[in-house]
């Protein structure tokens, strides 16, 4: 049995990339000596597939399909042969592998960035000011020493050299900045945190008192503003740090956090399967507990009134 078909070939899907919400894709797989083609797709999270029947012409068997946003996937069977993903992906009898396929719904595009230069700050590296933010409780590295990423004792790397990185730092770099003709500013994590680099956030309502205070930051976004540079933070709502006033996994917050007691008005925003030590996270990366992404009471935490996203808009933030 002849098997043609590359999914990077627009002869053989239409759209070599991601679809669009409702776009026909159209698939062509040459299948020598077969009678009967089907396509099944499967939508994530759903066991059953969806099935197409061919248009047949000779050895070429063609379909057409259009799909709602999501993610999907998608293999082949001609008279009861299954046809996968093979090396190199092209398609091959008896692989069990699907092929996967996105689909997105086309948005419109924010024209306050159209056009402009976005420059990504990671504010523990980008600069510091003297004077300026809380080092408490934090190893502190020189500015220009070289930075750690050796694991500890327990075999794990654990992000905790600092070197001082804030708000004001930021601020002093503003002309330099605006001479590279950036436009606005993407900052990686400031909320408070265990880490550098902040992405286990531990409290959504504070912003780490190593890079300053909310005036710092208040001051920060106002100074971007006058020189006609917008600012967008990186909110990390996806998951937030074991360590934190939400997960508490250590007790240093001294919180009613979901790893401590089920009873605690955050457990449900988390998926447990073997309580406390087993949970969902970020590429199984522990010390990221995800965020159950149906979770009303997260979402309302996060974007409802009096919430995270209310806080820092109220700051000036632009996104």
């Amino acid at each position: 049995m002849l098997i043609l078909y590359d999914p990077l070939d627009e002869n053989c899907k239409s759209v070599t990339g991601a679809a669009e919400e409702n776009e026909p894709i159209r698939f062509c797989i040459r299948i020598s000596g077969a009678e009967n083609c089907v396509l099944l797709v499967f939508k994530d999270g759903i066991s059953e597939p969806t099935e197409y029947r061919a248009e047949r012409s000779s050895d070429f068997f063609r379909f057409s399909v259009s799909l709602k946003r999501g993610l999907y996937f998608y293999r082949f069977v001609a008279d009861g042969t299954v046809i996968g993903r093979g090396k190199g992906g092209l398609a091959t009898a008896y692989s069990q592998e699907k092929y996967q396929l996105t689909v997105y719904k086309k948005e419109p595009f924010p024209t306050t960035f159209y056009g402009g230069i976005m420059y990504q700050i990671f504010p523990d590296r980008f600069s510091r000011a003297e004077g300026f933010g809380d080092a408490s409780g934090r190893k502190m590295k020189k500015w220009g020493d070289t930075p750690d990423y050796l694991p500890d004792e327990n075999g794990k790397i654990t992000n905790d050299d600092f070197f001082g990185g804030n708000f004001e730092g930021i601020r002093r770099k503003i002309g330099y900045l605006k001479d590279l003709g950036v436009t606005s500013v993407y900052l990686n994590p400031v909320f408070k945190a265990r880490s550098n680099h902040r992405y286990d956030t531990g409290d959504y309502f504070s912003v780490d008192p190593l890079l300053g205070s909310e005036e710092d930051f208040k001051r920060l976004v106002g100074s971007f503003h006058e020189n006609g540079i917008s600012v967008v933070l990186d909110g990390v709502f996806n998951h937030t740090g074991d360590d934190s006033v939400y997960f508490d996994k250590y007790g240093n917050y001294g919180s009613f956090g979901a790893y401590r007691s089920k009873s605690s008005r955050y457990y449900k925003w988390y998926s447990f399967t073997d309580y406390p030590d087993k949970y969902a996270s970020w590429w199984g990366i522990e010390t990221l507990p995800s965020v159950r992404k149906d979770c009303a009471d997260f979402h309302e935490f996060i974007a409802g009134d009096g919430g995270a996203l209310e806080k820092y808009l109220s700051f000036g933030i632009d996104g």
